[in-house]
Order: C-alpha cells, then sequence, then structure tokens
C-alpha cells in the first residue's frame, strides 16, 4: 500500500507540474492576445494528453503594444490544439495546431492617439528589454543550491521549444481603410494557405527528435501566400463579402521554404566560416502586379506610417482640442515642435545633484532585486518613477553596475564557502582535485581555429591578425552578449528561380486593366552576412537574365524589348520569356 501510495503521488506530481508548464506557456504566449482560455479545459485535455480550445476570441487591445497605427476591429482562432506526448516529453514533439484565424484591421484614428497610451507602450518596451537582461544575467549568475529547480525547468521548456512542431492553416488577415484616402477606400488582405515549422536531422528529414548537441535544425514552409489590394469597398459592415468577390492580387499564391539553422554553444564564433544563425530561403516562382491607382494608395499607407512615426516624438505637446476649438494651442504645438531640438534646458547643479541622487536610489533599490529581497513599498514607488523618466541606455548602465558588483559578492561568498569546505588552502589557491587533474590534460593552444594545418595563406594570416585585434578589443568591451561577440552572426541566403513585375493601368469607368510595363527576371542569389565583431555587414548579389518589356507601345515601337541580356548567339533567348503583348508573365 505505501508503495502504491509513493507511485500515486509522484505521478500526481508530475502531472501537476507538467500542468503549470503548460498552463505557464498558454497564459505567457497566448493568453496575452487570446481571451476565454479556461484552466478547466487544460487540466482536464492534459490528463487526455490533447488539450483543445475552439473559438477563441482575439483581444481588442492585441497590438497595442507593438506601437504601430493599426487597430484590430475583430478577431477570432477558431481552433486551437496542443498535443503532448507523455511518455516521451524531451524525445517526441509537441504538436501546435491551429487553424481558421481570422483578424480584421483598420487604421487607428488621431483622436485614439494620446500621450499616455504613448508612454505606457515605451514604458512596456523597456521592461521587456531590461528583464531579458536580467534574465540572462541570473541564468549565468545563479548560485548551485538556487538553481536546481530552476535548471530542470529551464531544461524541460528547452526541450520542448527546440522540438516543437507548428502546423497552421487558413490564414486571413483583413485591413479596411477609408480614412487614409477619403475619396478612395481600399481593402488590403493577406492570406495564408498553410504554415508548417517542425524539427529535423541535419539531412532536413522530419522525425523523432533528439536533443542537439551543438546545432538545431527547423524547417519551415509557406504554402499559398496571396496579398491582394481591392479599391472602393462599400462600407466596413460588409468586410465579409469581400471573400466572394475575386480580388485584385498584388502578388500570386507563392510557396516558400525556409531552411533554419542554429549553433548553440555557449562560446562565442570567432571564425567566419560558422554562423549563430544560417537561414536559406528559397522561392520557386513569384510574380508582382499592382495599377497606378494601387501604387497611389501603397505610396500614401507609407507617408501615413512615416507621419505617425514622427507625431510620435511630439505627442506630449498635442492639444487635445480640435483646431476650430483652439487654434490658439495648435500653433503653440506647432512651435513647440520645430524648437524642442534647438531650446534645450542646460543642466544647473540642482538638476545634477538630483539625477545622482536618483542613480544611488535606483541602484541601491535594484541591487535587494538581484538579492530577491522585497523593497519597501516607497522604494517600489520611487523605482517606478526613476524607470519612467530615463531612457533605456541609462537604465541598461545603471544595471550592469549593478549587476557588476552583485555578481562580485556572490563570487566571494562562493569563494568563503569553499575555503570553509576545504576546497581552497589558506593562501587562496584551490587545492589539487579530480577536477584540476581532468584539466591538466587539455592543452593550453586550443583555440576555435584549427591548429593542424600548417600551411597557412598570406590572406589568412592577415584576417587572424585582425581577428587577434578584435579579441582584445572585445575584451574590454561590457557588453557581455554573445550575438556582439559572434564573427557571423546571420548568414541569409535567399534565392528566387523565377520572377515577374507588371505595371498596369486601371480603368474605373470600363473596369479594365491595360499593361504598361513589364519586368521579368530569373536566378536570383542573394548573400547577406552580419558580421557584430567587425561591425560590418556583407552583401552578395547574383542575377542570371533581366528582361524589361514595354507592352503599351509594343505593337507601334521598334525597341518593344527595353532591356535585356546581351546574346551570344542568335535566338538564344530562354523561351521562358516571352516578349508577345498578350502575355503579361
Amino acid at each position: 500500500i505505501q508503495q502504491y501510495l509513493n507511485t500515486a503521488s509522484i505521478r500526481y506530481a508530475a502531472m501537476w507540474y507538467l500542468e503549470n508548464i503548460v498552463t505557464w506557456v498558454l497564459n505567457n504566449y497566448i493568453g496575452e492576445y487570446v481571451d476565454n482560455i479556461s484552466s478547466s479545459q487544460i487540466s482536464l485535455g492534459i490528463l487526455q494528453g490533447c488539450v483543445e480550445l475552439h473559438n477563441l476570441p482575439i483581444k481588442k487591445d492585441a497590438l497595442k503594444k507593438f506601437d504601430v497605427p493599426i487597430q484590430l476591429i475583430t478577431g477570432s482562432i477558431g481552433r486551437l490544439r496542443l498535443e503532448i506526448p507523455l511518455r516521451a516529453l524531451k524525445t517526441h514533439p509537441w504538436v501546435v495546431t491551429a487553424s481558421d484565424i481570422e483578424l480584421t484591421l483598420g487604421p487607428l484614428l488621431d483622436c485614439q492617439r494620446s500621450a499616455d497610451v504613448v508612454q505606457k507602450v515605451n514604458y512596456e518596451t523597456k521592461q521587456s528589454v531590461l528583464r531579458r537582461i536580467e534574465n540572462e544575467w541570473r541564468l549565468t549568475n545563479q548560485r548551485a543550491s538556487d538553481s536546481v529547480n530552476t535548471w530542470s525547468v529551464s531544461a524541460v521548456v528547452a526541450g520542448i521549444v527546440h522540438n516543437i512542431q507548428l502546423d497552421v492553416s487558413n490564414i486571413q488577415i483583413r485591413y479596411l481603410d477609408n480614412v487614409t484616402i477619403p475619396d478612395c477606400p481600399f481593402f488590403l488582405g493577406l492570406q495564408v494557405g498553410c504554415l508548417s515549422a517542425v524539427s529535423t536531422d541535419n539531412q532536413w528529414q522530419s522525425g523523432v527528435y533528439i536533443q542537439p548537441s551543438s546545432i538545431s535544425f527547423k524547417l519551415i514552409e509557406l504554402v499559398d501566400i496571396l496579398l491582394y489590394l481591392d479599391v472602393c469597398v462599400p462600407s466596413r459592415s460588409h468586410h465579409h463579402q469581400s471573400d466572394k468577390l475575386e480580388h485584385t492580387h498584388l502578388i500570386a499564391p507563392v510557396h516558400v521554404t525556409a531552411k533554419l539553422q542554429r549553433d548553440l554553444s555557449n562560446q562565442a564564433l570567432k571564425t567566419r566560416s560558422k554562423a549563430r544563425v544560417s537561414c536559406d530561403l528559397s522561392v520557386q516562382n513569384i510574380s508582382l502586379s499592382f495599377t497606378d491607382i494601387q501604387y497611389h494608395i501603397i505610396a500614401s499607407l507609407v507617408k501615413e506610417i512615416e507621419r505617425y512615426q514622427a507625431s510620435r516624438r511630439y505627442i506630449h505637446h498635442r492639444p487635445e482640442s480640435t483646431v476650430h476649438q483652439a487654434p490658439k494651442d495648435w500653433w503653440n504645438f506647432a512651435k513647440n515642435c520645430l524648437f524642442e531640438d534647438f531650446v534645450k534646458q542646460r543642466p544647473s547643479w540642482t538638476s545634477v545633484i538630483r539625477s545622482a541622487s536618483e542613480n544611488v536610489q535606483y541602484c541601491s533599490i535594484y541591487r535587494l532585486i538581484l538579492l530577491d529581497k522585497k523593497p519597501m513599498p516607497y522604494e517600489e514607488k520611487i523605482f517606478k518613477d526613476i524607470e519612467s523618466s530615463r531612457t533605456l541606455t541609462e537604465l541598461k548602465i545603471l544595471r550592469t553596475l549593478v549587476m557588476s558588483k552583485v555578481e562580485d559578492e556572490i563570487n566571494k561568498e562562493d569563494v568563503t564557502a569553499s575555503a570553509g569546505n576545504g576546497l581552497i588552502n589558506s593562501n587562496g589557491k584551490a587545492k589539487q582535485s579530480w577536477a584540476n587533474y581532468l584539466y591538466s590534460w587539455v592543452p593550453s593552444g586550443w583555440s576555435t581555429i584549427d591548429q593542424s594545418d600548417s600551411s597557412v595563406s598570406a590572406d589568412n594570416k592577415q584576417y587572424i591578425e585582425e581577428e587577434e585585434v578584435i579579441d582584445v578589443l572585445e575584451s574590454l568591451s561590457t557588453d557581455n552578449s554573445m550575438k556582439h561577440k559572434d564573427a557571423v552572426f546571420l548568414r541569409l541566403n535567399f534565392s528566387l528561380i523565377r520572377g515577374s513585375l507588371t505595371l498596369l493601368q486601371h480603368k474605373l469607368v470600363s473596369n479594365v486593366f491595360k499593361s504598361v510595363l513589364c519586368l521579368n527576371f530569373d536566378d536570383l542569389n542573394l548573400a547577406v552576412h552580419i558580421r557584430p565583431r567587425s561591425r560590418t555587414v556583407a552583401y552578395l548579389l547574383h542575377l542570371g537574365s533581366l528582361y524589361l518589356n514595354d507592352l503599351l507601345a509594343s505593337t507601334t515601337s521598334a525597341f518593344p524589348t527595353l532591356v535585356s541580356p546581351k546574346l551570344r548567339a542568335k535566338n538564344s533567348e530562354p523561351a521562358s520569356h516571352n516578349t508577345d503583348s498578350n502575355h503579361l508573365f
């Protein structure tokens, strides 16, 4: 009976532990954007190995944290399913399936923008960056006694993230706008037939996933992506009727495949032969076409986004009344916006002393937070007020100073504890142990560069000398993040087999589209290397052939083909590029 009770208690603890992980993942990654997540459904689904939710409405304020001039009108997720492999949590994939995702968006009006909302968004953005830096610091500076539970949770969650499979189908995003161009309302839509992301082996074959030792592989596929732009939508209330209409496509259905590799090593990658993240993006065929009206709409949207970004900077000066109600306030608003950069208050001794006092208070309170000590309520208010008034750069500097001091305190405590346990001699040197004996067998000349090849070219010697100089400079830097110490952080390879771009003229009276220009190209390859250590970006572009045809005057012009590659032999033009005016692509 006692053995049965022990087994039952272990199973109950395991299910409770698994339920907390699933609930935490759903609440933090999905619950921020979706309503009506039931804890009872999650608990019942975990016992069955499957959690399934239906008709989840998306929150109206889901887009506020992204700080975009777009608001969510309606949104829902038809079906969300999570399959949990209860018998093999670390080796078998967790499968997330979603379908029938519909979003209807609209422009954010000027009257809906306020300084409080912008200030709140900026504060949340600063907090997210600071939390990420603090989590990275805590992960590398935990005591062994305090990090056992966190390590076990992190190991399980890391295995789930690396082995997760995503399958999303029938995604429809609609943007309805009758404000940007009042005389020409339009309807912009994006449809995705299927989105899948699976973990694979080094041969890009999906299956049972084993915890990676150094590199993780992900295969991402997007099927039937299309973008359309319809003009003269009747009203917002008829947005569901757009599914029955024939859309004017900007981008015809496209199939995109991405092969993603990520190096999981904890050491900085100091050679350019390896990259932290490698992505091979391939597209078979892409066809773009837009009319003169659509081009005017797109240009207006870009100008509106630029105006929104500029208005965010001066929104704290913006009066709440309209121009007709208080024209004087609006003239003062224009004056303050123009002279804000020129008229700045010079710092006085009073302001400098006040800033220094706030820095001391902020550092002392943040030290308590890092040591897992709860500050007093008045200290929490002071801490929040300082974070609201300071910039992100200032807060990062202050936090980095506190982290370095706390790290030194933790190291001193560990040394003292080790001395008490007899691991360190009275003179401060570590005693000889089995670990030191094993370390003595490691060659001291090991480095990230292969030493076996004795024949090094002059270019490689020069490159190695440059890297040695960069190593010295990087050692003096206070930024210890891996993405800034890697020789190559991102290696992106984009390949497009065939593409076309067509400009058309749309006559609204007769609803006739007339072709003007057609651009055809093939064998497009683009490579981008981001090198943070040397602070450079390398580009490599290759284009097989390019043709530019004049379709407006193809019958009367003596040169219907404006641009074409130089042909070595007669009639050597590929058959795929037809210059006939009846064929647009």
